[in-house]
């Protein structure tokens, strides 16, 4: 109960998202002052307390229980809540939540991560454009990041999780610098404020990347997800985009917004429903077939979930929330067991009692 209602305090404050991986997946809620180093966990997180309530099911079935037909039905109830923890733990580590926000007439084949970001580099240099795609995980300060396709080496110089740009100065810059004409990371003025946790304000990654061949300094990039626009760097006459953008998920098909509707209560700005009409195509680009996509009526293709999240720009973009969750179907497993073991019970002690009354 204590845990409840601080998820639900957390969630006013930061969100759904952050509630559920602070909080309720998470072993221990931890705290941190605004000047300490170290985190200090604080009260037990909603996976102690599920570890702790499994371990004593358990126990409690092994010591305890004695098997007889009689007891079936517990036994399937025992087996169900602790089917129901340990399927708890599956989803909280395979499922994914991510975005798609799309404008009437586009097509695409990927969502979004938004609380994750990666680093991308593009070469233009040929006729099909490749894309050479670095994690988060790799941008840190001090970190070295090479690569067979790359002619030159990347040093992340120094990382901000959160910095708050001036990006209407980018185009006032003197950007004289021949080989990387965006090296301006010191004209730049940046803040750095806080890391956000709540579920609609993003962090703006930012980093100063040194790229060098060998010793040779070619020039520094200043990368940021708050920088929509690509960085250019032209290097033994190849030209070469950098950008930060929000972790793309790739589907093996495509979806096409075709009509998006909006309707709002008479009199008021309340909306009533939201609803996206699509097409789905293969990954060769062949047609599949249409769908709706309504608020409490998600499309499920192909092993994910699309969700009526928002809109955007006048009713000309649909956000949905695709969800990807390969362990879906165990989430019938365990309340069945549980129904199953119930209603065992419930007749088995029902025709007892009633053969005793006869």
């Amino acid at each position: 109960m204590i845990l409840l209602v601080i998820g639900i305090f957390y969630q006013a404050d930061f969100g759904v998202f952050a509630a559920k991986e602070k909080i309720y997946r998470a072993f221990f809620i931890y705290w941190k002052s605004r000047d300490a180093l170290f985190s200090f966990p604080i009260f037990p997180g909603g996976y102690f307390l599920s570890s702790m309530f499994l371990v004593n099911l358990i126990s409690s079935l092994i010591c305890r229980f004695r098997f007889s037909l009689k007891k079936l039905g517990i036994l399937f109830i025992h087996i169900g809540l602790a089917s129901l923890v340990c399927i708890e733990l599956v989803n909280g580590l395979l499922s994914v939540e991510s975005l798609l926000p799309i404008k009437i007439g586009q097509k695409s084949n990927y969502s979004l991560e938004t609380n994750s970001t990666e680093l991308v580099i593009l070469n233009n240099t040929s006729e099909e454009v490749s894309e050479i795609i670095f994690p988060e995980s790799k941008i840190y300060s001090g970190n070295i990041i090479n690569h067979p396709d790359l002619p030159f080496t990347l040093h992340i110089k120094k990382k901000l999780i959160n910095a708050s740009i001036r990006t209407n100065d980018l185009d006032q810059i003197d950007q004289t610098f021949q080989i990387a004409p965006n090296e301006m990371g010191s004209k730049v003025p940046i803040l750095e404020p806080p890391p956000i946790n709540k579920e609609r304000d993003l962090n703006n990654l930012t980093a100063w990347i040194e790229v060098r061949e060998k010793e040779k300094n070619i020039g520094t990039l200043l990368l940021s997800s708050a920088i929509e626009e690509l960085q250019s760097l032209k290097f033994r006459n190849q030209d070469f985009k950098f950008v930060i953008r929000p972790k793309r998920r790739h589907f093996p098909f495509s979806i096409e917004l075709t009509d998006f509707i909006h309707e709002i209560h008479p009199g008021t700005n309340i909306p009533k429903s939201f609803s996206s009409q699509v097409y789905l195509y293969s990954e060769d680009g062949v047609f599949d077939r249409s769908a709706y996509i309504l608020m409490n009526q998600p499309l499920r293709y192909k092993g994910k979930k699309f969700y009526q999240a928002g809109y955007g720009e006048d009713n000309t973009i649909s956000v949905l929330q695709v969800v990807e969750n390969p362990g879906w179907a165990l989430s019938y497993f365990s309340p069945s067991l549980i129904i199953i073991g119930l209603i065992y019970q419930f007749m088995s002690i029902f025709f007892l009692y009633s053969g005793k009354r006869k």
